[in-house]
């Protein structure tokens, strides 16, 4: 198991249903979890790098930034 990270800027549309999300700051692990290695993703949104949104982690990620609190999370991607 990998001790991954990412901080994400996320993107709500005018509904506030989260949208999108720009990858701000990634560790290796984060990027080997995804399978890529010596890519930049840093600044590129979910969306440009063709990422495979799944529900639960858009759900995630507007409970962080609803709560401001930080969680951890075990998942397949």
């Amino acid at each position: 198991m990998y001790d991954c990270f990412c901080i994400i800027e996320v993107i709500f549309d005018d509904y506030g249903k989260l949208v999108d999300f720009k990858f701000i700051e990634t560790n290796p692990s984060f990027l080997k979890q995804l399978t890529l290695k010596n890519v930049k993703i840093e600044e590129k949104t979910a969306r440009e790098l063709k990422f495979d949104f799944k529900d639960y982690l858009c759900e995630a990620y507007s409970k962080i930034v609803l709560n401001s609190k930080s969680i951890q999370f075990i998942t397949d991607l």
